[in-house]
């Protein structure tokens, strides 16, 4: 059987079923099944005798709902582990689990479901285990037991569960929580609460969370276990910013992911009291503290790399304070998009408490030197470029195939030439993820932020040394144009002109009510050309000088970049050619 069957199993229920095969009833699965059920004598002759649920479960399985937690369980459990799919009707999720290297059993009630998994087990030749329910053995045991959309078949879900905790070390189980009626009559109403408070007194949560309205997955150890194992590694390189990094970690203890995680700080080399207080948060969650000589954050983010033992990895900048569910929407996205290479970042605004400066909503809008969310907003899909490891979520086996560049003379471009190493060799997909929110701390002037433009293209020399065919991309060729052709530096003159500018006082303006929207554009006009220009020129200069200086040590990674598969940075307009997040 080929692998292109995944696509339609709708066409494997076809070829299984041949003459018999009804495809109006593809249609109407559940009225199909509830009307089966008010036909059958009895609860135990319907589960026994179903032909509804061949139609309905190939309908249920095409719709992708519970590939989130199928990515839970993998995150959980690695390949190898054995898995019991208990409940199994035509074993979908479970074949998915035997292809992708778990050993998988089934359980149901012998019926004309599993009669059909069994044939589609010898179609992929492939044995497993298939338990008839009522008749299961006593010695078998599993590493994990998974039974979805089936407590509100039971009468007694507290004896089901005692039976899965008796054979599995974790038990994945959701509950449907709806109001009775005839869409679906063969369903119990449970004490859903008084369920959920029974497994936790008894056992260990790993997770537990509405993935949809009307689904909660709980995923548990048996039995009282710590620690637990984390599902989100957060890395924070930090460096003199005590009071600022004090609210990034004030924020992740008010987190409403209901799973274990970590966090691991790299302390760049602070000489401030940054190593005192964060003892003081080793007793609210798992954090881990590793002190580095300064070497800049490409250096304190691979040693934290080191340290990661979650199968994701969540980047958060010293200076950014994520929302309370900044963890549960990172881990939501990766278990909807399970693929290795697919990627979040998410959004940062500036902190709610900050006076906004035009200078601030400046690079954050029209020019987009900090971040571009302009555009970001308009992508499917984002560029290399966008690889902002301020808010960034990735799978750490896919991470595990590139580090960041400690050798860059400068905090920055390092992750941007991460992301770029990333997509050109390994198929990076970037999605943007807006509801994993957070707020920038950190105050922009145009005079350190004019600095940081210098430093990027001093760093941009050396990324270019490494990609040759990025030079263009990354403003070299065109800042070589400009010495060739000897323009005046304006950067003074333009500097000047700011500092003038920006000495009017809008508030004071605005409240003389004469044409306030007009005063505010064509204040935001001047001030903005005027920025683009200042930022423009320090960033070339920055390249210049690193030009004319000795040429930068050899890169540690000597890139190999696929010929194809290339998406550089726009280059047709100024501050498009240096979007690059600064770390200080």
């Amino acid at each position: 059987m080929t692998n292109t069957r995944w696509a339609d199993e709708w066409q494997e229920l076809k070829e299984y079923l041949g003459g018999e095969f009804r495809p109006e009833l593809c249609h109407q699965t559940t009225d199909l099944v509830a009307r089966e059920f008010t036909r059958s004598p009895s609860e135990g002759e319907f589960y026994h005798t179903s032909l509804a649920y061949l139609y309905d479960l190939t309908a249920f399985s095409m719709s992708g709902t519970k590939e989130p937690y199928r990515s839970l369980i993998r995150f959980l459990v690695p390949p190898g582990a054995r898995l019991l799919d208990y409940g199994c009707g035509i074993g979908s999720d479970g074949l998915k689990f035997l292809a992708e290297g778990y050993p998988v059993s089934f359980a149901d009630f012998q019926n004309p479901s599993t009669a059909y998994l069994q044939w589609r087990l010898q179609q992929r030749g492939t044995t497993a285990e298939v338990y008839d329910v009522e008749h299961f053995p006593d010695d078998a045991h599993f590493d994990l037991a998974y039974s979805f959309d089936v407590l509100e078949h039971v009468a007694d879900p507290f004896s089901f569960l005692e039976h899965l905790e008796a054979i599995a070390d974790h038990v994945a189980v959701n509950f449907i929580v709806e109001e009775h009626n005839t869409n679906f009559p063969m369903h119990y109403s449970h004490d859903w609460e008084k369920l959920e408070r029974w497994i936790t007194e008894r056992n260990t949560l790993l997770f537990h969370s509405h993935l949809y309205p009307n689904s909660k997955l709980l995923v548990y150890k048996v039995g009282s276990v710590s620690p637990r194992r984390p599902l989100l590694s957060v890395v924070i390189p930090t460096h003199n910013r005590q009071d600022l990094l004090e609210k990034v970690l004030l924020a992740l203890t008010r987190q409403t992911l209901a799973a274990p995680f970590q966090v691991i700080v790299a302390d760049d080399g602070s000489t401030d009291r940054t190593s005192t207080f964060l003892a003081d948060y080793q007793a609210l969650f798992d954090l881990r503290v590793i002190s580095l000589p300064q070497g800049g954050p490409a250096r304190a983010r691979n040693a934290a790399l080191s340290l990661a033992e979650a199968p994701l990895v969540v980047f958060l900048d010293d200076d950014i304070t994520p929302d309370p569910t900044f963890l549960e929407q990172h881990l939501t996205f990766h278990l909807r998009q399970p693929a290795e290479n697919v990627a979040a970042l998410g959004h940062v605004d500036w902190h709610h408490d900050l006076e906004i400066s035009p200078f601030m909503e400046y690079i954050t809008g029209a020019g987009s030197q900090l971040f571009d969310w302009n555009r970001i907003r308009q992508l499917p899909e984002l560029d290399y470029a966008h690889f902002y490891t301020c808010n960034l979520s990735l799978k750490r086996d896919f991470l595990r195939r590139e580090r960041f560049d400690e050798s860059f003379p400068y905090p920055v471009y390092e992750d941007i030439e991460l992301g770029y190493r990333l997509k050109t060799r390994h198929g990076l997909r970037l999605l943007y993820h807006p509801s994993a929110r957070a707020e920038h701390l950190d105050i922009k002037s145009y005079a350190g932020f004019k600095g940081r433009q210098y430093r990027a293209g001093t760093a941009a020399v050396y990324f270019a040394t490494k990609h040759p065919e990025l030079r263009i991309v990354l403003g070299i060729e065109q800042a070589l144009q400009a010495r060739s052709t000897s323009q005046d530096d304006l950067l003074p003159q333009v500097d000047a002109a700011i500092a003038e500018v920006e000495k009017v006082n809008l508030s004071k303006l605005m409240g003389l009510r004469l044409g306030e929207h007009l005063l505010a554009n064509y204040f935001a006009l001047v001030l903005g050309t005027l920025y683009q220009e200042g930022l423009f020129r320090s960033y070339q200069k920055g390249i210049l000088d690193a030009l004319r200086s000795q040429p930068p040590a050899p890169p540690r990674f000597h890139a190999q970049p696929h010929p194809n598969n290339r998406k550089p940075f726009r280059a047709n307009a100024r501050p498009q050619t240096h979007r690059v997040k600064s770390r200080r």
